[in-house]
C-alpha cells in the first residue's frame, strides 16, 4: 500500500512536469533556452547529488524506485525529453510529443496499476494502454486538422510507451512520438494547424 501511495506522489509529480510546458509557452522568446538549459542543469545537479554524494533531497528522495536507487531516475530522462523535444522539432510537435509523455504515461501507469485485469507486455495491461491511447487522441486532436494524424499519433505514442525496454520511457516517447509527427506532417502537410 505504501508503495502504491508513491506511485501516485510520482506521478502527480509527472504532472506537475506541464508546468515546463507553461512556462516555456509564457517566457519571451529570448529566454526560453536559458530556461530550458536551467531545468537540465537543476535536473542533473539533483541526480549527481543523490547518486555521487547519497543525499536524500527533502520530499523528493521517496519519489524514486527501488531500481532507481542507483542510477538516474525516471523524472532526469522525463525533463531530458522534454527538453529535447522542444528543441529538436517544431515548436508545436515539442509540444504535443511532451503532451503525450506527461499525460499518456500518467494515466497507462494509474489505470493499469488499479484497473488493469489483462496484461499485454511484461507488467503492461490492455487497459493502461487503451486509455494512454484515448489522452493522446485527444490531446493531439486539440492541435491536428486530421483524424487520421490523431489516430496514427496517439497510437505510435502509445505503442511506445507499451514497448518501450532498456531505454526510459519517459525519453524514448517524446523523442520517438516527436519523430514520428514530423514524418508524418511531411507526408500530410496541413495535419497540424499550427505549423
Amino acid at each position: 500500500m505504501l508503495r502504491d501511495k508513491y506511485l501516485l506522489i510520482r506521478k502527480v509529480f509527472h504532472l506537475l512536469s506541464v508546468f515546463i510546458l507553461v512556462a516555456y509557452v509564457l517566457l519571451p522568446q529570448a529566454y526560453r533556452n536559458l530556461f530550458l538549459i536551467s531545468v537540465l542543469l537543476l535536473a542533473v545537479i539533483v541526480e549527481y547529488a543523490r547518486l555521487v554524494f547519497h543525499m536524500k533531497i527533502p520530499f523528493f528522495w521517496r519519489l524514486w524506485e527501488r531500481d532507481e536507487a542507483k542510477q538516474l531516475g525516471g523524472e532526469f530522462f522525463l525533463f531530458v525529453g522534454i527538453v529535447l523535444a522542444l528543441k529538436l522539432f517544431p515548436f508545436i510537435i515539442g509540444l504535443i510529443a511532451s503532451l503525450c509523455v506527461i499525460f499518456g504515461d500518467t494515466v497507462a501507469t494509474i489505470v493499469g496499476r488499479y484497473y488493469g485485469k489483462r496484461k499485454i507486455f511484461l507488467d503492461k495491461t490492455l487497459e493502461g494502454f487503451l486509455t494512454s491511447f484515448f489522452v493522446c487522441f485527444v490531446l493531439i486532436s486539440f492541435f491536428a486538422e486530421s483524424f487520421f494524424f490523431s489516430f496514427l499519433l496517439a497510437l505510435f505514442s502509445s505503442l511506445v510507451e507499451l514497448f518501450a525496454v532498456g531505454i526510459d520511457d519517459n525519453l524514448l516517447v517524446p523523442f520517438l512520438t516527436g519523430l514520428f509527427a514530423y514524418f508524418l506532417t511531411l507526408v500530410f502537410p496541413h495535419a497540424l494547424s499550427f505549423i
